[in-house]
């Protein structure tokens, strides 16, 4: 049985579930009434939930997916497998949004991070950074590769350009950045080479 969202779920959390096929037809009413009602920059912030898996997957080596996955995945999210033959192997890992234990404090006062994924070869990691408002990243530059920043929420003044959420900045190898701030906070999903982030 898959997860409902409740009534409160936000715009975004409906487009994921939507792009995993995992709503009811009331749930897909509601989503197509809150996206009529959504501003342009709401709709693009919750369109990058429907593309997140398509870029994390890129990153990772292709295989064959048994067609049973989505049920299995699904049917485990709605409800504790009730045998441990139940629960499906060899996926992959996962991290959930409540597991507050997988937060730690960045160097960069005001700023915490989440490291869900990291790959030794091809050498880059996945790094979800909550960023407060008025925090300040120092100089620094890209030495080991370059960096893939998505702006999923808030702004994020980098370079002398103002990213909201949606926005996708991309870093080539060797570029020195000034300093990034955020006046009102943000969350970015930053894919990188792992030296360059101490992972």
């Amino acid at each position: 049985m898959a997860t409902r969202p409740k009534k409160s779920a936000d715009l975004g959390t409906l487009t994921a579930l939507a792009s995993l096929g995992a709503l009811t037809a009331t749930q897909k009413r509601e989503l197509d009434r809150r996206r009529r009602s959504a501003s342009a920059r709401e709709r693009t912030a919750a369109s990058l939930y429907q593309e997140l898996p398509a870029v994390l997957a890129a990153g990772s080596p292709s295989h064959a997916v048994p067609t049973q996955l989505k049920s299995k995945i699904l049917a485990a999210i709605g409800e504790p497998p009730k045998s441990k033959l139940a629960v499906a192997r060899n996926v992959g890992s996962f991290l959930s949004a409540s597991d507050t234990s997988a937060w730690r404090d960045h160097a960069v006062k005001g700023v915490r991070y989440r490291v869900p994924a990291v790959k030794a070869p091809p050498n880059y990691a996945v790094t979800l950074y909550e960023v407060a408002p008025g925090a300040v990243f120092p100089e620094h530059k890209h030495a080991g590769g370059a960096e893939e920043c998505y702006v999923l929420t808030g702004d994020f003044h980098v370079d002398g350009r103002e990213l909201h959420a949606g926005d996708f900045h991309h870093a080539v190898e060797g570029t020195e950045h000034g300093e990034s701030i955020t006046e009102n906070g943000c969350t970015l999903l930053v894919i990188a080479p792992a030296a360059d982030y101490g992972t």
